[in-house]
């Protein structure tokens, strides 16, 4: 175990969500253990990412996932995440630890079902939400924007679906306003849509203009796996 006491754990699949999921890091607190795990497939970082991670004050691993393999990056963080429960619940089984995957992939749902009575585990796309325990104004910005959204706009925000506010409305500017469009980008991040569905929307919404399909596609595709 670290020397060092953290009341929280971070595992980021960054094959998963890219740069985006690292969206909040320079928020984070010397209590906070950050595991970024990445592959051969995704392992490019920006200049502005990299001076995040240097200046955080969380305590950061950068794990390369040497195995290839499909799904072999879910396995390692899951099973790294299991260690590290176990570990806290041996040397310090009175204290209470938070646990965050941050991945749009769904295939950890049943990872959290299965720790849900020992351990406190949630899922996010990025790090926004997780900035403190006490302080929820990020979450009351995105709800904010979600009513706005919802009642001016006419969207309706279906269970499941793991876009956010601030990417809805990213997604209602890029199509121009089309609202139907989103609602079906929505619905299909809410199906667990990949990115070859939405370029399949794209292109039946624009069967006649390829390039602005294509364009939209190129914008809108990063919020999927």
């Amino acid at each position: 175990m670290s020397e060092h006491f953290f009341n929280r754990y971070f595992f980021i699949d960054y094959e998963n969500v890219g740069i985006l999921g690292l969206k909040g890091l320079e928020s984070l607190a010397d209590a906070d253990s950050v595991s970024i795990f990445f592959s051969e497939y995704a392992q490019s970082l920006t200049f502005e990412y990299h001076n995040k991670i240097n200046d955080s004050k969380a305590d950061i691993d950068l794990i390369k996932v040497e195995t290839p393999g499909e799904n072999a990056l879910d396995f390692q963080l899951s099973s790294y995440l299991g260690f590290i429960i176990s570990e806290n619940q041996n040397y310090f089984p009175d204290e209470t630890f938070n646990y965050y995957i941050i991945s749009k992939d769904k295939g950890y749902k049943p990872l959290i079902s299965f720790w849900k009575n020992k351990a406190a585990i949630e899922q996010y796309i990025d790090l926004t939400l997780t900035i403190s325990a006490d302080d929820y104004s990020a979450r009351a910005g995105d709800i904010n924007l979600l009513k706005k959204i919802t009642s001016e706009r006419g969207i309706v925000i279906p269970n499941g679906c793991l876009i956010k506010g601030d990417d809805i409305e990213f997604i209602l500017n890029t199509v121009e306003g089309n609202v139907k469009l989103t609602q079906e980008i929505l619905k299909l991040s809410a199906g667990g849509g990949l990115k070859t569905d939405l370029n399949a929307l794209i292109t039946k919404t624009y069967p006649h203009d390829t390039k602005k399909a294509g364009g939209l596609y190129q914008l809108i595709k990063h919020l999927f796996p």
